[in-house]
């Protein structure tokens, strides 16, 4: 850029105009007559990066004289300094580089009828805060920029989420009704009197289905305990959950929103419903067992708050996040000495949010100079279980019973009516308020406070039922990065809770727990020093209780001591360089007791080094012989993942003098909704009640006819480079990373309508997708099915030569597919008469040359031909 663009794009009309030696009042430059136009280099450091421009000054051939009236070009100190230029609106130039953001008013610059929009070297010194000198040897002006010399804090900007775009694309819905999985857990124990006699067999099993209904989950646990008595099934857990973005219907077994101030609430069925006004809920991968809570949904998407402060005028104020640096805001503190940063989030419970972009801080560099080391002010948010921004509300209405379990009933008694309404309101983004009222066998006025105050550790938590008697509930806290303080209690009870990490290897900790009667008291510390770990506490009831590890290879040592109990465990690692683990061979001495017993063993413990896709010892065999208080015997186990789905361990114990134990665990689960899936994760229908996911079936369309055939080959190989959700890769979203199947990937994510694009970078070679991209509802219980057809990309490439074979340049080949006429595909040819056409599909093309037929006039793509073809062409 010349002067003159400069001039035009950044200078105002109020820059000063001066006559010849004339001094602009605003700039106040003390101009000698006796200046004349010098050619001058300008040199950065030791860097000469203008060999010439012109100056106005003087010089006596040996220093410079009236030096800091001096004046150069401002465009050519600009470009000398890599300043990046930006008009602001109040007309001021935003100056940043490497080194230096600062604002610079362009009205204190010199219009100078020889050397155009000029800056005096006074100028350059306090204004601009680069120290400059002129060099009679090099004969150039020469700048001394900070960051040269000294460390430049470098932080990357954080990036901005694309909107996620669904309007145009093929909506994908999940299924309306399915059974998606099913799995049981048995145990069987038996124990047998040395005579044979008296043997005691406990049998139970738990049995568990999750499906969809109508774009909800309805999950069910049932359970049966000892067989000796009969069959006795009982229904411990149903319940259906349907999400939407500003309503939730939850039915059957749950926790009342009231709960939490009944100590003797039994179990509670009944119907509720909650809804948010002016804002969608949290929506990020968490999940709890035990299905939803009504007061969870109640989290609202992002916590927004308005940071403020004050700081000296021309500070450059980062606000940055806690841990990795990234710059969310940048400000230039003007005349009025204070900063202002909106609509900051502080909480984030979106689906890309973590606990990275709750915590920040602000950097302040005085004179915004980059090098220097800045002012840091550590900044503190919490969310609170309901807290909502400021003008947004939501209400909870539930209905229902209590129902109590009895060993003859499958579903149990229910009792009388119970139910509850409750109303929030975002009062600030410090302060929301709940009000309601609460039936439990008489009427019960509800309320509830949450305030946590703007940069502040401190949050405070308070609810009360009232009318014949007060119940409360109250949770106040204080937490910072490496010290923690809470007190919680109701009418009957409190505990508080301090936790101080004096440094990385060190922390304190005491917990104080009163109910009446029965109080108690516990201090202690930990220490860290990796590989080994102590703890150890106080309680003036129980005495010292304490826990130690150590990794102090090849042995493994763990000592435990709780009242009474007493267990410790030394490994000897018998893997070599591995670590001893989920695999690995070892031989471990045990000894545990307690105040009436004690027992002693040594085992030898076989894990093979094959795992299953859960990550587990395919078989984990563990043998040993035990001398305790009961008597003395062998000890043994055995478990196996061998058969996919399916867990099984056996214990067998022989210690006891008089009898001897055996055990028997079963765990399997199967997924039947996206295919015969067997499934080692135990949590995976837990994590579906609250979650759903999708069925990513991309699969090789050989025939293009956009249907999976017979034949067909499901392609997963880096599934996770092929697809993008809401325009993040995989590995940043859902509940856990795709897991490959017989017919696909499942991929969890929380309920939800999502954008799932086809990242071409990851087609198979000569593959290419019909469709780009979906639209992708996702509801809790089930799998998405995404059937994604890849079909052939054929490339035809060749010359276009005369009858003399001399290559034609410059001339239109044009591929005409006879059942499409409307699909084109052309391309012109270079110098050397080369055409190259791609993205071709199966079918027959007429051939043209500059619109007419070529010869060959026609080419045939079937199902059998190669992906890339080459075809000489003549006119």
């Amino acid at each position: 850029m010349n002067a003159q663009d400069f001039n035009n794009l950044y200078l105002t009309d109020n820059s000063t105009v001066l006559e010849p030696n004339q001094a602009p009042a605003a700039s106040k430059i003390p101009l000698s007559g006796k200046f004349t136009i010098l050619p001058l280099g300008i040199n950065v450091g030791g860097n000469n990066v203008i060999p010439s421009t012109t100056v106005k000054g003087l010089e006596n051939g040996k220093e410079a004289i009236d030096f800091n009236n001096w004046l150069v070009p401002f465009a050519d100190v600009i470009k000398a300094l890599k300043f990046n230029v930006t008009k602001k609106d109040d007309g001021q130039l935003e100056l940043r580089s490497v080194g230096l953001i600062i604002k610079f008013d362009p009205s204190l610059l010199v219009n100078d009828p020889d050397i155009g929009q000029a800056i005096s070297v006074e100028q350059i010194k306090n204004i601009l805060n680069i120290p400059a000198e002129f060099s009679i040897a090099e004969y150039a002006l020469v700048f001394n920029p900070s960051w040269l010399t000294e460390n430049v804090n470098d932080k990357q900007y954080q990036e901005k989420e694309q909107p996620v775009i669904l309007a145009g694309l093929p909506q994908i819905n999940p299924p309306f009704l399915s059974l998606t999985g099913i799995s049981q857990r048995t145990n069987l124990s038996q124990t047998q009197g040395t005579n044979f006699s008296n043997n005691n067999l406990n049998y139970n099993s738990e049995f568990k289905t999750l499906g969809s209904v109508v774009g909800g989950s309805l999950f069910s646990r049932i359970q049966q305990i000892n067989s000796n008595v009969g069959s006795n099934w009982q229904i411990n857990e149903l319940q259906y959950f349907h999400p939407s973005p500003y309503t939730d219907y939850l039915i059957g077994t749950q926790a009342p929103f009231w709960g939490r101030f009944d100590r003797n609430q039994g179990e509670y069925f009944g119907t509720t419903i909650i809804q948010r006004l002016g804002y969608t809920p949290a929506n990020n991968s968490s999940f709890s067992y035990g299905g939803v809570n009504p007061l969870d949904k109640l989290n609202t998407n992002e916590v927004l708050r308005t940071i403020t402060g004050k700081a000296a005028p021309g500070t450059l104020v980062q606000l940055v996040t806690q841990n990795s640096n990234l710059i969310v805001g940048e400000q230039l503190v003007d005349n009025s000495a204070k900063y202002r940063f909106e609509n900051v989030v502080t909480a984030s419970n979106s689906l890309t949010g973590n606990a990275e972009s709750q915590n920040y801080k602000l950097l302040l560099y005085p004179g915004g100079n980059l090098s220097g080391k800045p002012e840091e002010i550590p900044l503190n948010y919490r969310n609170l279980q309901g807290q909502i921004n400021k003008g947004k509300s939501a209400f909870v209405i539930s209905a229902g019973t209590e129902r109590n379990r009895t060993n003859q009933s499958f579903f149990g008694n229910l009792g009388d009516f119970q139910g509850g309404a409750t109303y929030y309101f975002g009062l600030s983004n410090e302060i929301t308020l709940g009000t309601g009222v609460v039936y439990d066998g008489s009427t019960q006025p509800y309320s509830e406070i949450l305030y946590q105050p703007v940069n502040s550790p401190l949050t405070f938590k308070l609810g009360a039922l009232t009318g014949n008697q007060i119940s409360f509930n109250a949770d106040i806290s204080y937490r910072t990065n490496n010290f923690s303080l809470g007190f919680g209690g109701d009418e009957k009870s409190y505990n508080t809770n301090l936790f101080w990490a004096l440094n990385r290897k060190v922390s304190l900790f005491s917990n104080l727990y009163s109910s009446g009667t029965n109080n108690r008291l516990e201090t202690g510390f930990n220490f860290n020093l990796q590989p080994v770990f102590l703890s150890l506490s106080y309680d003036y009831k129980n005495g010292i209780n304490g826990a130690l590890n150590a990794r102090l290879d090849p042995f493994l040592i763990g000592i435990r001591k709780y009242n009474q109990n007493i267990s410790s465990e030394l490994i000897y690692n018998l893997s070599g360089s591995r670590l001893f683990g989920s695999t690995g061979n070892a031989i471990s001495l045990k000894y545990d007791t307690d105040d009436k017993n004690y027992l002693g063993s040594l085992n030898l413990i076989y894990r093979t080094p094959w795992k299953s896709k859960d990550g587990r010892s395919l078989l984990d065999l563990e043998f040993g012989y035990g001398n305790g208080s009961q008597g003395h015997g062998i000890i043994t186990s055995a478990s196996t993942t061998l058969v996919p789905g399916l867990g099984l361990r056996l214990t067998y114990s022989a210690v006891s003098n008089n009898s001897s134990s055996l055990s028997l665990n079963l765990f399997t689960s199967l997924l039947l909704q996206p295919s015969m899936n067997f499934s080692g994760d135990e949590t995976k229908l837990e994590k579906l009640r609250t979650q759903g996911g999708i069925l990513l079936q991309p699969f090789l369309d050989k025939n293009n006819n956009g249907r999976h055939d017979h034949g067909e080959d499901f392609y997963t190989e880096d599934i996770e480079s092929l697809f993008l959700i809401n325009n993040q890769p995989l590995n940043k979203l859902g509940v856990s990373r795709p897991k490959n199947v017989s017919k696909g990937a499942l991929f969890e994510l929380p309920p939800g309508n999502y954008r799932l694009d086809i990242d071409p970078a990851g087609f198979p070679l000569g593959w290419k997708a019909i469709q780009p991209a979906y639209a992708v509802k996702v509801s809790p219980g089930s799998y998405t099915t995404v059937l994604i057809p890849l079909i052939p990309a054929y490339v035809v490439t060749g010359r276009v030569i005369d009858k003399e074979g001399k290559a034609i340049t410059g001339v239109s080949v044009e591929f005409v597919s006879r059942s499409h006429p409307e699909k084109r595909v052309t391309s012109v040819t270079n110098s050397a008469g080369i055409y190259y056409l791609e993205d071709l599909n199966v079918s027959t093309y007429n051939v043209l040359i500059d619109g007419k037929l070529a010869q060959p006039n026609t080419l045939e793509i079937n199902t059998n031909s190669k992906t890339f073809l080459e075809l000489n062409l003549q006119p």
